[in-house]
């Protein structure tokens, strides 16, 4: 379990940066972005990549949701309780998945 936190904290983590950077850095001079409708020189890249990035990160964003809110069942399905109680436990700490 602990490796696969680690893997979705990782995936996570390099997403976002590359997802940050290319927000930052998506015209040149960074400034650009702010006064193109002002009349200042500069370019952007294509106005389709910044979309399909913020898609793509919002996937990544869910699956990480989804798999750390999933883990908690897994997790407990192991231990020593009735069925019930094991349901209604993974009900209640998979709410994070909602």
């Amino acid at each position: 379990h602990k490796y696969l936190i680690y893997a979705t904290m990782v995936m996570v983590i390099i997403f976002s940066t590359f997802y940050l950077l290319l927000a930052i850095f998506q015209c040149k001079p960074t400034s650009y972005f702010w006064n193109q409708y002002a009349g200042a020189e500069g370019t952007c890249i294509d106005k389709t990549i910044f979309p399909s990035a913020t898609f793509a990160h919002s996937g990544v964003s869910a699956t990480a949701d989804f798999v750390l809110g999933i883990l908690p069942v897994i997790i407990i399905w192991d231990l020593k309780m009735n069925f019930r109680t094991k349901v209604s436990v993974g009900v209640v700490l998979s709410l994070g998945i909602v």
